[in-house]
């Protein structure tokens, strides 16, 4: 996921960006690991 894109698809096409967030499995623990990780 491209953080740019995501903020891009949400300020520009909200109803279509939060459709598709709302399909993510993703856990807040991930967002954290993934997040933690690139900034190494």
């Amino acid at each position: 996921m491209n953080i740019i894109e995501r903020i891009k698809g949400i300020l520009l096409k909200p109803q279509d960006e939060w459709q598709t967030i709302a399909g993510e499995t993703t856990t807040i623990v991930d967002l954290y690991k993934n997040s933690l990780l690139s900034q190494c």
